[in-house]
């Protein structure tokens, strides 16, 4: 996956490209960071009030209810997946990480996950959705086009699994990771 996303920004000029040319040069590199967005939520939760009544659990919920939804499964449940996360392109379920699952069809660009259907709140949805979501996208497209032109990146020489801890608010690896940066040839 890092040799095709190196790829893809070989073709790019990074130093004098403007923010949409360079999002539209990266279908691959987007796809894989939706994907990891809605598996591993950097939020801890997103709060949502009912406008209406609205149907919960066996009952109904008045305006003016507050929810909380606890990111780390709303995008990735194995028991209960959302039904608004499309299969990936070789059927890929939705309890599975794929990092083409939101390529288009011809592979050339990226459809952006629907946010109504609950699969995909990494960046909030509706009114309260995040206002630096365009400049968030960008700015990571660039920091990691820019970095894997130039390097690969690998876990260090007999690095134990890296896995989630649910200890604090917030999803976190379980351990530290150490990194090696070889430089691209």
């Amino acid at each position: 996956l890092q040799d095709e996303i190196a790829k893809e920004a070989s073709k790019v000029d990074l130093t004098n490209v403007s923010v949409d040319e360079m999002m539209k040069a990266f279908p691959l590199l987007r796809s894989f960071g939706y994907e990891t967005q809605r598996i591993y939520s950097a939020l801890p939760f997103l709060m949502f009030t009912a406008q209406d009544e609205i149907p919960f659990l066996d009952s109904m919920a008045p305006p003016g209810t507050e929810f909380i939804s606890l990111q780390r499964y709303t995008g990735y449940n194995p028991k209960a997946p959302a039904a608004s996360v499309k299969l990936g392109p070789t059927g890929e379920k939705a309890d599975e990480f794929c990092s083409r699952r939101w390529l288009s069809e011809d592979g050339k660009g990226v459809d952006v996950p629907d946010t109504k259907g609950g699969g995909f709140l990494s960046f909030g949805h509706g009114m309260r959705s995040c206002p630096g979501r365009s400049l968030a996208e960008a700015e990571a497209v660039y920091f990691l086009a820019s970095l894997l032109t130039k390097f690969k990146i690998s876990l260090e020489p007999g690095h134990p699994k890296v896995g989630r801890s649910y200890a604090s608010a917030t999803d976190t690896v379980d351990r530290d990771v150490r990194l090696v940066l070889a430089p691209r040839e």
